[in-house]
């Protein structure tokens, strides 16, 4: 049983996780140590050869199986610290132990298996049996090691990220593991094991079943030579007839021997178990979803991103997803690893072929129905009701941004395709954000809602901020360049978006000098109140994580909701070594090819997303700036 993770972790450890234990470094333990283990097999394939070699394979296993329990107690006198206790170093011990003698020890025991496994390589099949052989032995490692792991989870081993470990029961664990299981072997070998030498021909077996030294089998293998020198001068001597010699080594041909036919019919047999196993799972199968590479593309649209983003009823969302999914995806930056291109390609907005541009408005115009209907229904039951008028005025432009779309894309190409294609999509997912976001607001806003929860929560965690728990759009003007709008998500990021919002009210942004470079622009800000960093995460119930970034909190695993995929993607700046200590300014980010994939940015869950620069003619204002600009005026333009 392969309990190989729980002692890496006992022997590299920090003092926090196992206080007073080894501590290795991993120079040391993965370096130095691994060195001078290679050197100590080298001995130990010598050792074989003088003492093993010629030996039966049973007494060699049995040897084996004795030496590995015993150099196993040295992990043991390693965790128990017994070792210490007799004033020895931890690092003479491992060296000693683990380094020279388990290594040594390793290759006596592998040794013997390899010869084996050549001995039952029947001829004419050796490759192949030799396969299926080295297979099954490699299948017993692969379940040795998914053994020791639930052995680690069922004895409550314990390492977390940060903290204390928990090894107590390790030296228990590695009393079964590596002594008891070991032992229990020994009795099998009377059973799977051939009572042989290792010099014998294994599969040439007597009647009795046992194999004679040499490969010869008694008298008989006599006879056999004498009846070979008799009629020697049958396989030399020439032969008048050209067939003559074929005819005498047919008569000459023994039949197979039974050892041979046994072998044959065991590699068959093991051939047909290895074809009746389950098929193995698909690559990355066994991975946990978070830790995996994205399926697919990430979505890297900024609108549909927030479209995304909204707390809705999972068959809501999917009717929003089926018409806003097609429409994001007719720019060729709108999916894919964008970032490792630098920001000229998200403000240009590549457009794919016309045709998919128009199989992408078909697909949303067909999907339109079930979303009116889901949102709709969301809002009320009253058609006089102000918010059910909303949305079906919103879902109107809709329609008629999709009808464009198509229009624009039976035109062919041209030179007004790529504006007329990208008015639509904005006018149309500007206009469903707004209905998606009536109905979420709607749901969520109500006592034990989503939002209703979050905003509660966020005037908790930050005191001094007024949450917003809305959408709006700000308008950010930079002289000489032009005005980005600003989509704040308030539903997702109650606490930083009152923040933000605040300090754009109070017009502090006005007069700020940006700074600029190739991965984003910051517009800092002096003074004002502390903002805790605000995460909330994807899935789930809604759960928004404070005060610490997911790799703090050791949730490695889970995604923000508002993610830095979108080129334009705002964030509330901080100083790198406060996680707590943003003030509402923001930064924006262009591109980050030098880090990692949108969908696994390492900027994600690290800080506190406030929305996303959306519209075509505000990227191209973004791609322009320099450092030295200098924000005129930052204002609300709508709340909804």
């Amino acid at each position: 049983m392969e309990l190989r993770s729980a002692i890496d972790v006992f022997y590299t450890g920090s003092a926090e996780c196992v206080p007073g234990g080894p501590a290795f470094s991993p120079r040391f333990y993965f370096a130095w140590s691994a060195m001078i283990g290679s050197i100590a097999g080298i001995a130990g394939v010598a050792a074989f050869q003088v003492f093993l070699s010629r030996t039966w394979f049973r007494r060699a296993f049995w040897t084996t199986t004795i030496l590995q329990v015993v150099a196993a107690g040295v992990d043991i006198v390693l965790v128990l610290r017994v070792n210490r206790r007799l004033g020895i170093s931890d690092r003479l011990f491992f060296i000693l132990g683990n380094s020279m003698l388990q290594e040594t020890v390793f290759m006596l025991d592998w040794m013997p298996s390899v010869v084996l496994i050549s001995k039952l390589c029947p001829r004419g099949v050796e490759s192949t049996v030799y396969a299926l052989l080295s297979g099954f032995a490699n299948y017993g490692h692969a379940v040795a090691s998914s053994l020791g792991s639930l052995a680690i989870d069922v004895a409550g081993i314990k390492t977390p990220p940060r903290g204390r470990c928990d090894f107590d029961n390790l030296p228990l664990l590695l009393v079964v593991g590596h002594v008891v299981l070991p032992l229990l072997t020994i009795p099998l070998t009377w059973v799977l094991i051939p009572d042989a030498r290792m010099t014998d021909d294994v599969l040439s077996a007597t009647p009795t079943g046992r194999v004679k030294e040499g490969g010869r089998n008694g008298e008989d293998a006599d006879e056999d030579d004498e009846q070979r020198g008799s009629g020697a001068e049958d396989w030399t001597g020439s032969s008048e007839d050209g067939g003559a010699m074929e005819e005498v080594v047919a008569s000459r041909a023994s039949p197979p021997s039974s050892a041979s036919v046994a072998g044959s019919a065991v590699a068959a047999a093991a051939l047909a178990l290895l074809l009746s196993l389950p098929l193995p799972p698909p690559a990355g199968a066994n991975i946990p979803a978070g830790y995996r590479l994205p399926p697919a593309p990430p979505t890297t649209n900024a609108q549909v991103i927030l479209l995304d983003a909204l707390p809705l009823p999972t068959r809501t969302a999917a009717a929003v997803a089926a018409v806003s999914r097609p429409l994001g995806g007719v720019t060729t930056a709108s999916s894919g690893n964008i970032r490792s291109s630098g920001g000229e390609v998200q403000a240009a907005g590549g457009l794919k072929p016309p045709d998919a541009i128009a199989a992408a408005a078909r697909s949303a115009a067909a999907a339109l129905p079930a979303a009116e209907a889901a949102l709709t229904a969301a809002v009320g039951k009253d058609p006089d009701a102000p918010a059910v008028a909303r949305v079906r005025a919103a879902l109107d432009t809709v329609r008629s941004g999709v009808r464009s779309m198509e229009a624009a894309a039976a035109a062919g190409r041209g030179p007004r395709l790529r504006p007329a294609v990208l008015a639509a999509q904005e006018s149309a997912l500007s206009a469903l954000d707004v209905a998606a976001t009536s109905a979420a607001e709607a749901l969520g806003g109500r006592p034990g809602g989503v939002v209703a929860d979050r905003v509660a929560a966020a005037a908790a965690e930050a005191p001094g901020v007024t949450p917003f728990g809305r959408r709006a759009l700000v308008g950010v003007t930079v002289a000489s360049r032009g005005r980005m709008v600003i989509e704040v998500d308030g539903l997702n990021a109650p606490a930083s978006a009152g923040a933000f919002l605040s300090r754009v009210r109070s017009g502090d942004f006005s007069g700020t000098r940006l700074g600029v470079d190739e991965v984003a622009v910051v517009a800092g800000l002096s003074g004002g109140v502390t903002v805790p960093l605000e995460v909330a995460l994807a899935g789930g119930d809604g759960e928004v994580v404070y005060g610490e970034t997911l790799e703090e909190s050791g949730r490695y695993t889970d995604k923000p909701i508002l993610n830095f995929n979108a080129y334009g993607a705002v964030a509330l700046a901080r100083p790198p070594t406060d996680t707590n200590g943003a003030n509402g300014g923001v930064f924006l980010v262009k591109s980050d090819p030098s880090v990692t994939p949108a969908g696994l940015n390492l900027l994600d869950g690290a800080f506190s997303v406030v929305g996303y620069v959306v519209g075509a003619d505000g990227r191209a204002v973004m791609a322009e700036l320099a450092t030295g600009d200098v924000i005129d005026h930052a204002e609300v333009l709508d709340v909804y």
